[in-house]
């Protein structure tokens, strides 16, 4: 049984390894240990024994790019188990398990020296971050449960800021439109794309975006990417989590338009389900309800899922 536990355990991490290097998490620190500075408080569960350490999977530190000086550190957690609980309420006290041993590190690591440890010289100020990628390897990669934590409520009174889960389902989604958007033209430049938020106001005059993506982003419904092809013309694509529908494609051009103030040459919008020879009309009738005719010519729209109906789109 331990043997197998060891064994899961490094699967996973070769699984979250893999996904941070595409998500631009790649200049992490993985295996490291801190010190405990409340070792009774902190002990493991169902054990006598003070704890002395706590041990990260990965740390990633990076400048935020929403944010302007900050920089965030990324205590990050890997869970990898058969399958998820059944019940909702097993669900739940099983992440409360993970959310109180990442909160303890959490608590501990501002006191660490790798904590202060700056990405570049215009940091002033951190802050950190935990994220639980919580994996079930004998389940349907769109196998989700963060639904089912909806009324969770923290009842051990943890002291934590942020902390983030990601399921099979929440990885999937990354994976695929990340994919998608790398394989829209093997000649353009994909980046994601960071909108203007008020916090990030330094250069502001220019087009935001790179290879990194930001931990706000990590379970955020709609992803947005800069595509720039080989004439240097740059387009927005936004990747979103929610099946089509005419309400939804509506909401996305209008926040497309938002974001973008008409810099983009095209508006690509991807869904996991659509179908061009069923929604095609509805994508029409949308269209045609925005006064800008030239700018309601430059959208398309696609599906990020693999498969054979993404042949409809060549």
């Amino acid at each position: 049984m331990g043997e197998r536990s060891k064994k899961s355990g490094e699967y996973g991490e070769k699984i979250i390894r893999n996904l941070l290097n595409k998500i631009g998490w790649n200049t992490n620190l993985n295996g490291i240990d801190i010190k405990c500075l409340k070792p009774e408080k902190h002990k493991h569960i169902n054990s006598k024994s003070d704890r002395t350490s706590h041990g990260l999977d990965f740390l990633f530190q990076y400048a935020c790019p929403l944010i302007d000086q900050m920089q965030q550190n990324i205590v990050i957690s890997v869970k990898n188990r058969a399958e998820y609980p059944k019940t909702s309420n097993g669900v739940t006290s099983k992440f409360k398990e993970f959310l109180k041993d990442i909160s303890f590190a959490l608590e501990c690591f501002p006191y660490d020296s790798r904590s202060r440890h700056r990405v570049g010289n215009r940091i002033k100020s951190f802050e950190h971050v935990g994220v639980i990628f919580w994996l079930a390897y004998d389940e349907e990669s769109s196998k989700g449960i963060i639904e089912d934590l909806q009324y969770f409520k923290n009842t051990d009174d943890l002291a934590y800021k942020t902390v983030y889960l990601v399921d099979n389902k929440r990885i999937k989604f990354l994976i695929d439109v990340i994919d998608f958007a790398n394989q829209l033209d093997s000649n353009s430049k994909v980046e994601f794309y960071y909108p203007d938020t008020g916090f990030n106001i330094q250069n502001i005059s220019s087009i935001k975006s790179g290879m990194i993506l930001p931990v706000q982003y990590i379970n955020s419904s709609i992803i947005p990417f800069k595509i720039t092809d080989e004439n240097n013309s740059q387009s927005l694509l936004l990747c979103i989590n929610d099946n089509f529908s005419e309400d939804n494609l509506r909401r996305l051009i209008g926040l497309g338009q938002a974001l973008t103030q008409k810099w983009q040459h095209r508006l690509i919008l991807a869904f996991p389900n659509y179908k061009e020879m069923d929604d095609k009309e509805t994508v029409s009738i949308v269209q045609s309800e925005f006064s800008d005719s030239d700018f309601a010519k430059r959208i398309s729209v696609k599906s990020f899922n693999k498969g054979i109906r993404t042949l409809e789109e060549e």
